[in-house]
């Protein structure tokens, strides 16, 4: 017997300010339901159709209509490989803990910021002005120097073991083929690093910091959880207020508990022999015995979702938003290895135009779901369609999701589970004035999660 999941559908909501553009006051709009209990499949089933939870409640942007088209992402864990700026941010991570070294484009008392800035410090830039506007001899004080580019050398190299190889009659395709077996026998010899290389702990070496990742079940709390609740929610204060602007009172335990601590996601095996269970948990970071960081995310049938990251500001100098996201692909990774199917990383959402969620777009393996037909498109293919319009569909226009009837709707009726149409028959008419709401709700859940959720309905004498 399936386990089932009891949900409450609220329908369209009234629209609110969007938190990314802050255009409109009421340019925010979605679906939204309350999930009482929820399997995790269940949960990616709905993922998959473009929703994403905030504590309980489950929401769905209507993305033609709202002022910042939100575009779910989910980035195939086995397939990524760290960016040269992501390896930089794995590298200076180690150097901290490992030797106390601090990132040179950043201090312990840099600014507080929610993206991380690619500019130079002021002094960098400073001296590269000069460099670049001083007066060569003899030449125009307007006339910049021209550096020599070191590129140039090395292409000035390669074209000198071109022409020795011609000269023993090498042709071009032999001359690529040598290239290329000497770059292969390089490579063999020094294996790219993968991000589990920068993360694995135990390999540090005399460390100068003790530093741990520590895997905290949140719901329902576990033992160690409740001991760290209070340090997670101090640590969650001073990041709200610090990076969101927050006021002190809109930063309560109630509220922190009801956003991210409380899941409907129930708990079950992953698979058999698998070390983790499928369920929601919170990601701690600790340094020297101090929580500098928490990820909260939710382990599902065949991936991981990232929920929400908050962090002492105090270390934002270790760009711990990007050190998250590359150790929750690797943890995903690890669970791949225990349990095949399970590969996928969801991001959340992505939004084209606006930077503070367009650097999702820089984790390879990428894919976005196309709105309306709930199909995966690799990034790359779309973003030129997005530079163009905000709202796009990816898949052919041909491409269409099946509907899904009302009779396969499922309702939780006087604590009964039963069909729609046995339902339409103990409340004829509350039912028939439903039939539209009820329809929208089956076509924004899809065929895959809807068998296994009951819909709450109360008796129209209430």
């Amino acid at each position: 017997m399936p386990e089932y999941s009891i949900v409450e559908y609220f329908g369209r909501g009234s629209g609110h300010e969007c938190g990314y553009c802050r255009a409109a006051p009421e340019g925010r709009v979605s679906h939204g339901l309350w999930a009482h209990r929820m399997s995790p499949s269940t949960y990616q089933d709905l993922l998959d159709r473009g929703w994403r939870r905030s504590g309980q409640y489950c929401y769905k942007p209507i993305m033609h209509e709202t002022c910042c088209p939100q575009y779910t992402i989910r980035c195939e864990a086995t397939q990524n490989k760290p960016t040269k700026s992501q390896k930089r941010v794995l590298v200076a991570f180690r150097n901290y803990i490992e030797k106390d070294i601090v990132p040179k484009s950043r201090s312990k008392h840099s600014p507080v910021s929610g993206i991380e800035s690619d500019k130079k410090p002021p002094s960098v830039r400073k001296k590269c002005a000069v460099k670049e506007l001083a007066p060569s001899a003899g030449g125009s004080k307007d006339k910049p120097v021209k550096s020599l580019n070191p590129s140039k050398k090395r292409f000035q190299r390669y074209q000198r073991k071109v022409e020795r190889l011609r000269s023993r009659n090498f042709t071009e395709e032999q001359i690529q083929q040598r290239f290329s077996e000497r770059l292969n026998y390089k490579l063999s010899k020094c294996p790219e690093k993968t991000i589990e290389d920068f993360l694995t702990i135990s390999s540090y070496q005399n460390a100068k910091h003790d530093f741990e990742f520590r895997l905290v079940q949140s719901s329902p709390e576990s033992d160690e959880f409740k001991r760290t609740k209070a340090e997670e929610h101090r640590v969650y204060a001073k990041y709200q207020m610090a990076v969101h602007n927050d006021e002190e009172d809109e930063c309560t335990m109630k509220q922190f508990d009801r956003f991210l601590c409380r899941s409907p996601l129930t708990r079950v095996p992953l698979a058999p022999g698998c070390s983790t269970h499928q369920g929601s948990y919170h990601l701690q970071y600790w340094l020297d015995a101090r929580l500098i960081a928490v990820a909260v995310i939710d382990v599902m049938a065949t991936g991981l979702s990232s929920v929400y990251l908050f962090y002492d500001p105090d270390y934002s100098f270790l760009c711990l938003g990007k050190v998250s996201a590359l150790q929750e692909i690797a943890f995903t990774r690890k669970l791949q290895r225990e349990h095949p199917p399970f590969k996928y990383y969801y991001m959340g959402y992505y939004i084209h135009d606006c930077a503070k969620m367009k650097y999702k777009g820089s984790y390879r393996g990428s894919s976005l779901l196309c709105p309306e037909a709930y199909t995966w498109h690799p990034l790359e293919e779309v973003q030129g369609v997005l530079d163009r319009q905000k709202y796009a569909r990816f898949s052919a226009a041909s491409v269409r999701p099946a509907r899904v009837p009302l009779s396969a709707l499922l309702v939780l009726f006087n604590k009964t589970a039963m069909p729609f149409n046995v339902y339409a028959g103990l409340e004829p008419e509350q039912s028939r004035e439903e039939t539209q709401a009820l329809d929208e709700y089956c076509q924004l859940i899809g065929p895959a999660a809807l068998p296994r959720m009951l819909l709450f309905r109360s008796p129209s004498s209430e």
